[in-house]
């Protein structure tokens, strides 16, 4: 069950579908059957971002934070990161070196789906 946060900046609306497309190629990237895969994709405005000495960086570097907790641990993080970053980057039409991924701990035993620990 990976959860998905995308925070994407310098954008004003997505292109069409491709939350959708960033959904369903990052679930079957991850090994994830239909369903269990739930990506947020949040806009965030070029006047809410900054990098220390470096302005304009929003519109420079257009950079995109991407997210992924899941049950457990990757198999091999690395590729996943490499992977992840290089299709979102194809996607929403960014360069790669500006997608960051960052895995989080294991979801086990800290979600509760509908109130219940599974």
């Amino acid at each position: 069950m990976p959860i998905v946060r995308m925070e994407i900046v310098d954008v004003d609306q997505l292109p069409i579908g491709s939350v959708q497309r960033l959904a369903d190629e990052i679930g079957d990237l991850l090994g994830a059957e239909r369903g269990e895969t739930w990506l947020q994709a949040v806009p965030i405005p070029a006047s809410h971002y900054a990098e220390n000495r470096q302005p304009d960086a929003a519109r420079h570097f257009r950079p995109v934070f991407v997210s992924v907790e899941r049950w457990g641990r990757a198999r091999n993080q690395v590729a996943e990161a490499r992977a992840i970053a290089s299709l979102v980057a194809a996607i929403l039409g960014r360069d790669r070196k500006h997608v960051h991924v960052k895995f989080g701990e294991p979801l086990a035993g800290r979600i509760a789906f509908g109130g219940a620990f599974e």
